[in-house]
């Protein structure tokens, strides 16, 4: 795990697990699609994965779901730099790689201290393009500026139309551990069913399991 984690990384089957298909997904190995955490059914519905499809992660709280894709944030953008200072053949790969990641609610107060129209604009602008991993999602706030909104939920439907690839984690359902079904369902709840339809279509849903580091 990334340097800023303050607990070594601890190898089980369950966290190898985990681990397995991000890094398969990644590297565009095609074991991917075998990996036993990788959701291919849901509600008796085949799901069809892909390395087209951005990344929905879920899981417990503290299982290292953060800490994974944090290390991947920065070890694709030091690689990348290092590609370019050296002048390896495959910088475009590197850079193909890289992605920004924001914490849910962060992304929600930095909409409430928009002044005008036009930095909304750019807001959405920003967040609707290049590669974006959000973290924490559904555990945000609504957003209070320009009334009532879903920050989020508009976020995953500019993306959606732009067909611009994204990174998500979340826990399961408050109250419901262990429940992949209400974690997904919780979706639907919380933006809107138009949203839960479209989760199926943008990702490859990736199901943490095990305890919490954290303990």
């Amino acid at each position: 795990f990334c340097r800023t984690q303050s607990k070594a990384f601890l190898q089980t089957s369950e966290t190898v697990a985990n681990i397995e298909p991000i890094i398969k997904y990644f590297t565009k190995d095609t074991s991917f699609f075998q990996c036993q955490n990788l959701v291919t059914c849901f509600n008796g519905k085949t799901l069809v994965p892909s390395f087209e499809k951005g990344l929905l992660i879920i899981g417990d709280y503290g299982n290292g779901k953060t800490s994974i894709l944090t290390s991947l944030e920065i070890a694709f953008k030091e690689t990348y730099l290092q590609a370019i200072n050296e002048n390896w053949h495959n910088v475009k790969d590197w850079n193909d790689l890289r992605f920004s990641g924001v914490k849910s609610h962060q992304v929600v107060t930095e909409f409430e201290t928009l002044e005008n129209h036009e930095a909304k604009d750019n807001f959405y602008k920003k967040y609707s393009s290049f590669r974006f991993y959000f973290d924490d999602v559904k555990k945000e706030k609504t957003a209070s500026n320009y009334g009532k909104s879903e920050i989020i939920k508009e976020i995953i439907e500019k993306r959606y139309d732009k067909k611009a690839k994204m990174y998500i984690t979340c826990n399961y359902k408050e109250g419901c551990p262990n429940d992949l079904q209400e974690a997904l369902y919780e979706f639907g709840d919380r933006y809107g069913g138009h949203i839960y339809d479209r989760i199926f279509e943008m990702f490859n849903i990736i199901e943490f399991t095990g305890k919490s580091f954290r303990q």
